[in-house]
């Protein structure tokens, strides 16, 4: 294939205090202005594959994108989703493990894409027990070491193809500590290694300066066998958009990522 540019968005603002229940993070969808300003962000990035985390269904970009999209999220309203992948390329579904928490897609032109929300510092787990709950990042941990997994499983799967991991890994991989753990970070870098996997938003290859801190969202890809990715260039956001204010409180990055014949 030639190349490809990824995007990594986090989730829409939270809601205001006196609109949210459950503390459960969604999308305004009852603000069609800001949904506007979203899509044009969105599309303004002329990104082939999106990733977007913590979305909702009300954000559907135009034709010719299509969407895949993890399952409902039990405590979101309907269409609430952990991730979607949209792609204006084709694109078939392919079956997760974690189909709440993940979604997965083989693109046209030879590329897997795996999109997660691994868990945050508190997450309580599936089954939260409010008598008994869980010890921070302890959900992280468990989780990661299965996603790991199947990441090593895509890989093997998909020799000649490109393999991407995109989404809220829940970790800065940044030389500045900006959110997680240290055990965190290295069960979380093993395991891209064990996969094969280069993280394009860590410290390493991310530039200097296009994000004001080390992002937690990340976009990890492995080229096909006999194969090397070439990095492009990147475009860094940080969730504000002319005249419409904040519209996400995470930031965001697309790299242009290009497959290459190589060692």
């Amino acid at each position: 294939m030639g190349s490809v540019r990824t995007s990594i968005l986090g989730r829409p603002r939270r809601l205001s205090r006196d609109r949210r229940a459950n503390r459960r993070y969604t999308l305004n969808c009852d603000e069609p202005v800001k949904n506007a300003a979203r899509l044009e962000r969105l599309l303004a990035g002329d990104c082939d594959v999106l990733v977007l985390t913590e979305t909702h269904d009300a954000l559907a970009l135009p034709v010719p994108y299509v969407a895949v999209s993890s399952d409902q999220r039990p405590t979101a309203a309907a269409g609430g989703r952990w991730v979607t992948i949209w792609s204006r390329l084709p694109v078939r579904q392919l079956a997760t493990k974690d189909p709440v928490r993940t979604a997965a897609a083989e693109v046209a032109g030879g590329m897997v894409v795996y999109g997660t929300v691994l868990p945050w510092h508190t997450d309580p787990g599936p089954m939260p027990d409010p008598a008994a709950p869980l010890p921070n990042w302890s959900e992280f941990m468990r989780v990661t070491s299965l996603q790991g997994a199947v990441w090593r499983a895509l890989r093997e799967e998909n020799p000649g193809s490109v393999f991407i991991v995109a989404g809220d890994l829940n970790q800065s991989l940044g030389a500045k500590h900006y959110y997680g753990t240290t055990a965190g970070r290295q069960l979380l870098r093993d395991s891209l290694k064990q996969a094969d996997l280069t993280c394009f938003t860590d410290d390493e290859h991310l530039p200097q300066g296009l994000l004001q801190h080390p992002p937690i969202d990340h976009i990890c890809a492995a080229a096909p066998v006999g194969h090397v990715l070439e990095r492009v260039d990147w475009v860094g956001w940080e969730g504000t958009w002319e005249g419409a204010g904040r519209l996400s409180d995470h930031s965001a990055v697309a790299v242009t990522l290009r497959s290459v014949p190589g060692v």
